[in-house]
């Protein structure tokens, strides 16, 4: 089918359903350019308006990837399913990579069907719309969904210093500019533009959390779900990048000092040339690579500062969450000897170099790492070789999803603003068992190890009834099937009302709106539940104890 773009006619083409009973037919679009390539002159630069097109546009090719090392693709099939992709398109990088694919059931411009924006995760390092299908939840559910790519790593986050002209955040604009898009365009792909939901995982989820304290996103989108990942999540925003810039500049040989003068030689050294150097800055300051900056136009402050100000939240219903055991599984690679038994001076080492973060002395991070690992290894038997490992994942996982969500929601909800937290527990059974992993590399996950970071994805994007081949062939469960139609119904129940409870599509139980003197949940597993006091008494002494040792 034909399209007429704002900008010119795309073609697309209808790529089949799924399996669920009486699934429709989805078309998708894909490859449509949202901006410029930003290349050449245009590199480290924010997104410029694309130019018109007058030839029909093909909208079937498979879209790009942006810059960035492809060989964590490959890794991550060892502990998650996704859609099996050729290698070709894996490896398929380029700077000019401000696409989106657009997936619907329905190309009537008064169809009206509320819109999901998809912010993908990686870190703010890697990822790309290439690694999400719409196809499953457009054919279950009367939504249109959007997948832009954003520019990652160096290429969407360097910054030469906020006082300067290079502040960074790009990637950030190049997801404000697929919602300028969307809303000039959407209607023509049968979405309704006057009702948007931006929702993201990760380091998506975290985007999503900066759009909702952002005055320049204001007015693209109407509602927002975060998952394992919000804007006050440690680490992915630091106030400066000294360190690795100087050791990528060393390693490109530019002796220049002034910024301007940087940029200009930076952008005349190949992308390939830049990608190396980066990798040196990952070799010697891990810790430090670019991320978000505080540029004083998309982030004003950080966002423990920007979130106690009720007038800089976007008054939009939220969806917020996190899964039970996020530090357990893809993530615990960072614990030393994680699943044969870490040693507690091991991961003493692992939680000073995690909370590095938290501006304090020497002495002030080894009494924060102490209070927290005698906290959360009295609730393991000392008899248990495994009980190190498990406070530390239990750390990390609080750390970086479960409080730090909590925070955003509390915020969100004391603003006034219709909040959901939810709390994922559902296991799935081929992370556990030979017998349900058919074929394909994917690693069996601890079995302490229940809802991973990342687990949600199955559920989100319904892969028990996808058509399309998965990187392993997996046998899915009747209730992983039931848990995806269901978390699926609230997801698009929110997204058409602002309500999960509300809308076309029955839901098993009905989801409290969130108190933060309660810190109420919903229970996402089957079956569905509800919860109060999340976290307990570990929410307290990350916000208060930890907070006050690090003064």
């Amino acid at each position: 089918p034909c399209v007429e773009t704002a900008k010119g006619p795309v073609r697309g083409k209808a790529v089949g359903s799924s399996k669920y009973p009486n699934a429709k037919q989805v078309y998708r679009f894909s490859s449509i350019p949202f901006a410029k390539p930003p290349t050449g002159d245009l590199r480290f630069e924010r997104p410029q308006d694309v130019e018109p097109w007058s030839e029909v546009l093909d909208a079937t090719r498979q879209i790009v990837s942006p810059m960035q090392d492809t060989s964590a693709w490959e890794q991550l099939k060892a502990v998650m399913v996704s859609e099996d992709l050729p290698k070709q398109d894996i490896e398929n990088i380029s700077e000019d990579c401000l696409y989106l694919n657009v997936y619907t059931n329905d190309l009537n411009s008064k169809a009206n069907l509320p819109v999901l924006v998809w912010l993908y995760g990686g870190g703010l390092t890697m990822g790309g719309a290439l690694g999400y299908n719409g196809q499953t939840i457009c054919s279950m559910q009367d939504v249109v969904v959007v997948i832009p790519n954003y520019r990652v790593n160096v290429f969407g986050f360097f910054t030469a210093g906020k006082d300067t002209k290079w502040k960074g955040n790009m990637g950030f604009f190049d997801q404000l500019k697929a919602l300028e898009w969307v809303k000039h365009n959407i209607q023509v792909f049968g979405g309704n533009p006057e009702n948007v939901t931006i929702f993201g995982e990760s380091t998506g989820g975290f985007s999503v959390g900066y759009h909702v304290l952002s005055p320049l996103s204001r007015g693209y989108f109407h509602r927002a779900i975060s998952q394992s990942g919000t804007a006050t999540m440690p680490t992915m925003m630091k106030t400066e990048y000294t360190n690795f810039r100087k050791c990528m500049l060393e390693h490109l040989k530019i002796t220049a000092t002034n910024p301007d003068e940087i940029v200009a030689e930076m952008k005349k050294i190949s992308a390939d040339k830049i990608m190396e150097a980066q990798a040196e800055g990952f070799k010697t300051c891990p810790f430090e690579a670019f991320g978000a900056s505080i540029d004083g136009e998309f982030i004003l402050e950080d966002a423990l500062d920007g979130i106690r100000n009720s007038s800089n939240i976007a008054p939009v219903p939220y969806m917020v969450g996190c899964n039970n055991t996020e530090g357990f599984g893809i993530i615990s690679g960072m614990i030393p000897e994680f699943e044969s038994g870490s040693t507690k001076e091991g991961v003493m080492d692992f939680l000073k170099m995690i909370l590095q973060y938290k501006t304090c002395t020497e002495k002030q991070l080894k009494n924060i790492a102490e209070s927290l690992l005698k906290n959360y290894s009295k609730n393991y038997s000392a008899e248990d070789k495994l009980r190190w490992s498990k406070a530390a994942g239990e750390i990390l996982g609080d750390l970086w999803f479960a409080v730090p969500s909590l925070l955003q929601a509390n915020a969100h909800a004391g603003a006034g603003h219709p909040t959901y937290f939810y709390y994922m527990t559902q296991i799935s059974k081929f992370c556990h068992s030979k017998d349900h992993v058919l074929s394909g590399d994917l690693k069996l996950k601890v079995d302490f190890c229940e809802c991973d970071h990342g687990d949600d994805l199955t559920y989100t994007f319904g892969l028990p009834y996808a058509t399309t081949k998965l990187s392993s062939e997996v046998k899915f469960t009747k209730d992983e099937c039931k848990m995806s139609e269901q978390w699926m119904n609230y997801i698009v129940n929110f997204a058409k009302t602002g309500n999960p409870n509300t809308g076309n599509k029955d839901v098993p139980v009905e989801w409290p709106v969130y108190k933060s003197s309660e810190r109420n949940h919903l229970v996402a597993q089957i079956p569905f539940g509800t919860g109060q006091n999340l976290s307990g008494d570990k929410f307290k002494l990350h916000t208060e104890t930890i907070s006050e040792m690090s003064k």
